[in-house]
């Protein structure tokens, strides 16, 4: 718990806590329905993203043994992270997307104002709360680079069983989105221990175009 203390990590937390939070303003401006205030949502996100952002600075260079926001000078992993996003994106938008439209259509972006708002939250704070949070976590707790990937996919299983209750999807649909989810967060937190925050900022935006061709096809 000393790290999470140390000033550079409370530093380093309250910027990208701040711009996570701030990215996520055009989304909840777009929420119609939404019960509280944007400013009070914008705090609570800036909060929960301060404490993930704290464990990434704090605990994610003594796993992986790089710092997290360090790029990768390694071609051919840009070329892999390129490929791997790619295929992704094309499986999602072929198979798994039009199956998940037909039981939650609100679940996709109706125009680009949508999906660029969309886009800003899953970059600012889905990977986060996905991705890099808990492979830092999962990394502190079972000092386990192997056991920090495994539990991440685990838990984004979980966080999908989750949101498939709360929409009311058929288990057959589920059946097939849990172990896809599964080994696609298993590769993007092989990639993110190998690569850091950019090389999965990058798969997400290769994967986020999947609603840009259905926008414009």
């Amino acid at each position: 718990m000393h790290a999470l203390l140390q000033p550079i990590v409370v530093k380093r937390a309250v910027v990208a806590g701040t711009l996570s939070g701030l990215a996520c303003v055009p989304r909840l401006h777009l929420w119609a329905d939404r019960m509280w205030p944007v400013w009070y949502l914008v705090a609570l996100l800036f909060c929960a993203a301060f404490i993930l952002w704290a464990f990434v600075f704090a605990w994610h260079t003594e796993l992986a043994g790089r710092d997290p926001l360090t790029p990768s000078a390694n071609i051919v992993h840009w070329l892999a992270a390129t490929a791997w996003g790619g295929t992704y994106a094309v499986l999602a938008h072929t198979v798994l997307d039009p199956k998940l439209r037909a039981f939650a259509p609100a679940e996709f972006p109706t125009g680009i104002g949508d999906w660029l708002a969309d886009m800003l939250v899953a970059l600012a704070f889905g990977r986060l709360f996905l991705l890099f949070g808990p492979v830092a976590f999962f990394g502190r707790l079972f000092r386990s680079v192997a056991a920090a990937v495994v539990l991440t996919a685990c838990f984004n299983g979980f966080v999908l069983v989750l949101n498939a209750s709360r929409l009311g999807l058929p288990a057959e649909l589920v059946l097939v989105m849990l172990p896809t989810r599964v080994v696609a967060s298993l590769v993007n937190a092989v990639f993110y221990v190998k690569g850091g925050v950019w090389t999965v900022v990058w798969i997400s935006l290769l994967v986020q175009q999947r609603h840009l061709w259905q926008l414009c096809g």
